[in-house]
């Protein structure tokens, strides 16, 4: 249950959950507040119009689901601990947070604008732990990266509201078919 006031990121993170839950259309000012017990007047306290609520919506998701992720995994101190920890964190996050936004992002340009570039961040990082973990050349690793990441983004679509051992299932799966085609050439294993 939310606080009584709202903050500026409690109205991101309601926002977030709406657009999980119910769509684009749950975005509308007067949706938003309805659903929230909230005035328009406590929404525009926080936020000088629409579009810049929308836009720091982007930025909070973008945040909270990729870059604060990416920033704590950095800490770790090698890749493997690194891919470990970022397959426990994909497998807990909500997934109709992501495919919430990728529905507002095939409607609206700017949110497909910052979909792909979120979408080039978490295949970058992965990219680098391939690399790091299995001494692949930048285009496998690339590669093998942008195929992962497209089976995650499938399984967000595909089967949004799945139990988490199912997506624990593939994605062992798929490391182990990676771990049989590379780890024997890998000097790293």
């Amino acid at each position: 249950m939310m606080p009584a006031r709202f903050t500026k990121d409690d109205w991101l993170a309601f926002g977030l959950s709406q657009l999980a839950s119910d769509g684009p259309d749950a975005l509308k000012l007067s949706a938003l507040c309805a659903a929230a017990h909230k005035t328009i007047g406590s929404f525009y306290h926080h936020f000088k119009d629409q579009p810049a609520y929308f836009e720091a919506l982007l930025e909070y998701w973008k945040k909270k689901n990729t870059g604060d992720i990416i920033e704590q995994l950095s800490a770790l101190p090698d890749s493997i601990g690194k891919a470990k920890h970022l397959k426990i964190i994909a497998m807990a996050m909500d997934q109709t947070e992501d495919v919430g936004i990728r529905i507002l992002a095939q409607k609206n340009a700017i949110a497909s604008g910052v979909v792909t570039a979120v979408d080039q961040m978490r295949i970058e990082f992965m990219k680098s732990l391939y690399q790091d973990q299995l001494d692949l050349s930048e285009q496998d690793a690339q590669l093998l990266a942008q195929l992962e990441y497209a089976a995650f983004v499938g399984t967000q679509t595909i089967w949004p509201n799945s139990p988490i051992e199912h997506g624990q299932s593939l994605s062992a799966l798929f490391h182990k078919l990676v771990k049989a085609r590379y780890a024997a050439e890998s000097p790293r294993s």
